[in-house]
């Protein structure tokens, strides 16, 4: 059978059994995440924060620094779509309300402007939240911040679903209309030895609705990382088991840079750019520079493959 008429007999089966999936399962598909959340999320986190995720300024530089535009950082044109500001944007304040939810100042003069500096670069922007002292006021300061500009809420919750599904109604209520929103939460996959919060995955079903979860907090190793595939690809808590965008910290959560390497990030980002999300994240930098030059090469090559295949991922 010559080469073309393979091909046609491929699509074709692809299109009847699309309609076939169609019509068994409408009107009960859940639509699928807005086309920008599969693009590559940036974001990174340290006690020090030398890196500038701890500031307006710095936060605002990273995105021009993936943009190519000058920052202190240096021009690193990379695809990226999301940019994320984690907890350092309450002085790491996260035990209880208020200072958990309150902008650190001199810090973050004014995060509207943050958000809209980001948006004119065509940036998504995810922020993290702990749940210290949630109640009313707590919810309040999350619709603060999506009326803001505010498009991707990641909790850092343990266990409080009841929490998780009014958080993610009040994203939907505000941003998502007719379109699923995205929003990050915790998700156990074993095994996970190599995670610093090992546990057993209790999430109900119901979960399942809020698509986007990472496994915690997972060393920088080879073993972690071959946990990182078995547990989000092959085992009854990832895929298998219904939590199909489930995703890990990228290349690890801990360890250094220097002591992650060049072969082991660069193999972690290639895996992460072929899963459903790519998002780097982790302890004592992530950003796309943070391995070197010929790690910065590998990264772009691959995540830039990625974006040529979004419309098939």
């Amino acid at each position: 059978m010559k080469v073309s008429r393979c091909f046609s007999v491929l699509i074709a089966g692809f299109l009847t059994s699309g309609a076939v999936y169609a019509a068994l399962n409408a009107p009960h598909t859940e639509p699928l995440p807005p086309k920008w959340a599969f693009g590559y999320q940036q974001s990174s986190w340290d006690e020090n924060m030398p890196l500038g995720y701890d500031n307006q300024a710095g936060l605002v530089d990273h995105g021009k620094a993936l943009r190519g535009l000058d920052n202190q950082f240096g021009k690193h044109l990379h695809p990226c779509d999301v940019i994320v500001q984690d907890i350092y944007w309450c002085n790491k304040n996260f035990g209880s309300y208020p200072a958990n939810m309150t902008w650190y100042a001199p810090n973050y003069p004014n995060p509207k402007a943050m958000f809209d500096s980001l948006h004119a670069m065509h940036y998504k922007v995810m922020m993290c939240y702990h749940s210290g002292g949630y109640g009313r006021a707590w919810i309040d300061s999350v619709k603060r911040d999506l009326r803001n500009g505010l498009d991707i809420i990641w909790l850092d919750f343990w266990g409080q679903h009841n929490y998780e599904q009014e958080v993610h109604d009040t994203l939907q209520n505000i941003k998502g209309g007719n379109n699923r929103v995205l929003m990050l939460l915790r998700h156990y996959a074993r095994p996970n030895s190599e995670s610093g919060e090992a546990g057993t995955p209790d999430d109900p079903a119901s979960e399942k609705k809020i698509v986007y979860h990472w496994t915690g907090d997972m060393n920088g190793n080879w073993l972690a990382f071959q946990q990182a595939i078995e547990g989000t690809i092959y085992g009854n808590d990832g895929a298998p088991g219904g939590w199909s965008y489930l995703n890990v910290d990228c290349p690890g959560h801990w360890n250094t840079p220097a002591e992650i390497g060049l072969e082991l990030s660069s193999r972690w980002i290639q895996w992460t750019d072929f899963t459903t999300f790519s998002r780097n994240h982790g302890h004592y930098g992530r950003d796309v520079w943070s391995f070197g030059a010929q790690g910065e090469v590998n990264s772009n090559f691959s995540r830039s493959l990625r974006y040529r295949l979004l419309p098939y991922i």
